[in-house]
């Protein structure tokens, strides 16, 4: 698995809505997909990757990697001389499809991908998610596509949840597929720790504070701590500054993101386990905080890197979720030297571990 190991997720790329948007394949002429670039770096396209959410006597879905004729249209060309395919018969969750040949394309090759039933109908169809929302509000490039009553068109919010696996195992970029959303709650009383990200770093970097992304509510006071250790029970190392949300800016509708800074920049050491957690500092909860669950740790990796999921208790007694994610993600200044990274002289600025 090459996978971004030190990738930060940035604030277009965490989830804001605890559902996925779905359309019903239950027509010949109904279907659903992606349009994207072929990545470097990570092999051929093996496979097409995407959630059911809903099936009833499904028939065979094919899935299928087409050339783009223009915005939102696939052309009538499948890939790899027509070997750019395969056929599924989709089960509730998430659905791998591999095809007859892998893709070796070209960088920069447009892809449209199609997931279709010819013999889809009302009674024997499929209920697949198109996309969901996410801090960007609008996806540029990968962005989801879907044909209904023969018309394609672009899914033109959020970020497509219908994507390509390479032959390393990652997803493709800008493309989540989670098996499944929820609305996480942090709530209590100070210094009662519900909600964290775990991170660790393959080279040491300089944390000033961290992002969260929730809609708040009224009351909803909270603030960020720093825990240093892989075991169950870590040590207290940083603290934030405490939020009240009574001096913020509170939209309404979705997610926003708020930067918590530390009470001082901190050193955080290579190869060492870290957990950011959220500390309400009142009894009253956020209203929306997304927890994304993947159906593998190798899918979670393609999203967030190293970064995962625990919650913990009052005791700072914290239990993992590998592979779910939550909407805390640290903000570094910069690398340090150590921890195994390697300079030499003349470099004009790479360095290698």
């Amino acid at each position: 698995m090459a996978y971004g190991r030190n990738r930060q997720l940035d604030g277009g790329e965490v989830i804001s809505a605890s559902s996925l948007t779905t359309i019903a394949l239950n027509a010949a002429n109904q279907s659903a997909g992606v349009i994207l670039f072929f990545e470097p770096g990570h092999g051929a396209i093996t496979s097409i990757i995407f959630n059911a959410t809903a099936i009833t006597s499904p028939p065979t879905f094919t899935a299928s990697l087409y050339g783009v004729l223009s915005r939102a249209t696939p052309n009538t060309t499948i890939y790899g001389s027509g070997t750019a395919t395969g056929t599924v018969i989709p089960v509730v969750g998430i659905n791998t499809v591999t095809l007859g040949t892998p893709y070796a394309g070209t960088p920069g090759d447009q892809i449209a991908v199609v997931i279709n039933s010819a013999s889809a109908a009302a009674g024997a169809n499929a209920t697949v998610g198109t996309r969901v929302s996410c801090g960007i509000g609008t996806m540029g490039l990968p962005y989801g596509i879907q044909q209904v009553a023969g018309t394609w068109s672009a899914v033109t919010a959020g970020m497509p949840c219908i994507g390509v696996v390479y032959a390393d195992g990652t997803i493709s970029t800008g493309c989540i597929v989670p098996l499944s959303l929820a609305n996480t709650l942090p709530g209590g009383t100070a210094g009662t720790y519900y909600v964290a990200s775990v991170y660790s770093s393959t080279i040491s970097r300089v944390c000033n504070g961290v992002y969260v992304t929730v809609r708040i509510n009224t009351g909803s006071d909270f603030s960020v701590s720093l825990f240093s250790g892989s075991g169950a029970s870590p040590t207290l190392v940083g603290t934030a500054v405490s939020v009240a949300v009574d001096k913020m800016f509170v939209a309404t509708g979705g997610v926003y993101q708020i930067f918590v800074p530390f009470s001082a920049s901190l050193t955080l050491a290579a190869n060492v386990v870290y957990r950011f957690a959220v500390n309400m500092n009142s009894a009253t909860g956020f209203i929306t905080f997304v927890t994304a669950t993947f159906g593998s740790v190798a899918h979670r990796q393609s999203y967030s890197g190293d970064m995962y999921a625990s919650v913990g208790t009052s005791a700072g007694v914290f239990t993992d979720t590998t592979t779910a994610v939550s909407p805390i993600v640290p903000r570094f200044d910069s690398e340090t030297a150590g921890g195994g990274v390697m300079f030499q002289r003349g470099m004009t600025g790479g360095f290698s571990a």
